[in-house]
């Protein structure tokens, strides 16, 4: 409900806005925004590169803002715990591909809201956009329409909250605490659950009062998800070949790789930017993550070859330690039998597949 009403304040947001600037050919023509000359572009501008970038700078910064949330999210917890929570397997699939289609489209909503009201005001000021889709809602919504938009944001922006710290108090509990303490009862874990939930909530209170800026968060987040974890997660789930080794190996290179380049790119990012410091990380960090993720891309395919011998690779299994096969891991099952399994389930069948 907090997402229904929140995508349908936006798609109401971008409704008035539109029609503000004189429909679709009022907003396409002659678009502009703070920071570059033509924003409808997907690709880098002649002559001004990504975001003033140019070369491989620019390069590796416009790859890395298609591939941090678009491969970055991939491995998060949240989005495991979604597909798990399925009524079975046709459906999750279903879900991700509905999901998909949804996040593109409404992702494409905000965009083109902030390319609209800088067409209404162009002289706005780089520290109030932070605030536009707010700024938009208040000056083309009703009020009463307006106080529930706002009221499902922020229930969303607290729900997707208390999910990161539960999914990383769980990491905590099931994948790290087991090295030190091998034996632990149900009581025992959720006593640790609960202490790993206020120091992760602590630490993420510190970290939010330190940046302030929930987009620059979500970046640093995705990136390290990116560098780190995206290459063992896609490697692991699709070639049979990828092993433990790899994955240690393609997490460290990838990690350390970034953290390197962060400090490299970082004085051409303060010279960019004209001595913000703070501005300055937030694009080191995306320029740094495209070279670390094929360096951990790498890492992973290399060292799982020569290791392969010594470490052998882990077939994937079903939750009840059956391998599971190699096939039809792209999500095909809806095509081939996902209409039939529904309807044999609404009709009490088990096994209608024949799997």
């Amino acid at each position: 409900m907090q997402m229904f009403l929140t995508a349908g304040g936006i798609t109401l947001i971008f409704l008035g806005v539109l029609s503000a600037v004189g429909g679709w050919k009022g907003l396409t023509t002659d678009a502009g925004s703070l920071y570059v000359s033509n924003p409808l572009t997907l690709l880098p501008i002649e002559g001004e590169g990504y975001l003033g970038y140019t070369g491989s700078t620019g390069m590796f910064y416009w790859l890395a803002a298609w591939m941090a949330i678009g491969l970055g999210s991939v491995p998060t917890q949240d989005l495991m715990q979604r597909s798990m929570s399925s009524k079975n397997e046709s459906v999750a699939v279903w879900g991700a591909f509905a999901a998909g289609a949804l996040y593109l489209f409404f992702g494409v909503m905000s965009p083109l809201i902030g390319i609209a009201m800088f067409k209404l005001n162009p002289n706005i000021a780089p520290e109030q956009t932070e605030f536009l889709l707010l700024t938009a809602a208040f000056e083309h919504l009703h009020p009463v329409l307006t106080a529930l938009f706002i009221a499902a944001l922020a229930s969303a922006l607290m729900s997707t909250s208390d999910s990161s710290v539960l999914a990383g108090a769980s990491v905590f509990t099931q994948n790290v605490l087991p090295f030190f303490k091998k034996s632990m009862t149900d009581k025992d874990n959720l006593r640790w659950t609960r202490i790993a939930v206020i120091v992760s909530g602590l630490i993420s209170v510190v970290f939010a009062l330190l940046a302030a800026t929930i987009y620059d968060l979500a970046m640093v987040a995705w990136s390290l998800l990116l560098v780190g974890l995206f290459a063992p997660f896609a490697l692991g789930m699709y070639w049979k070949k990828a092993n433990k080794s790899g994955a240690i190996a393609s997490f460290l290179s990838g990690f350390a790789t970034w953290a390197v380049l962060i400090v490299y790119y970082f004085p051409e990012a303060l010279e960019m930017n004209a001595g913000d410091a703070g501005v300055a990380f937030w694009d080191a960090v995306y320029i740094g993550s495209t070279p670390a993720f094929v360096v951990s891309l790498v890492a992973m395919v290399v060292v799982s070859l020569l290791t392969g011998k010594r470490d052998a690779p882990r077939p994937l299994t079903d939750v009840d330690g059956n391998p599971l096969p190699l096939a039809n891991r792209l999500g095909t099952l809806w095509m081939r039998d996902g209409w039939k399994i529904g309807k044999a389930e609404r009709a009490g069948e088990t096994n209608p597949a024949g799997d």
